[in-house]
């Protein structure tokens, strides 16, 4: 399960893997389907890749922010893999 606390990510053995911070506020209408296959939309506003973690595992999701700490991430906060806590 992979916590998120103050818009920080952390892996199951608690360990930081991303921060999430969108400076352009975007939300789910903001987005345009890009790969679907892949689990990607692309952003109106800043063009970036997007990735749909409805559509990942756990474990995608911790390789995504490891392999790129700068990748954007579409969270939905009823997806079980998370668990919201307030600091």
């Amino acid at each position: 399960m992979i916590k998120i606390i103050d818009n920080q990510l952390y892996n199951s053995s608690g360990r930081l893997i991303k921060t999430l911070n969108c400076p352009k506020n975007i939300t789910k209408n903001d987005l345009i389907a890009y790969r679907q296959a892949d689990s990607q939309f692309r952003c109106l506003e800043c063009e970036k890749i997007i990735h749909d973690t409805d559509r990942m595992t756990e474990v995608e999701i911790v390789e995504l922010f490891e392999r790129d700490p700068g990748a954007c991430a579409s969270i939905h906060p009823l997806n079980p893999i998370f668990d919201i806590q307030k600091a």
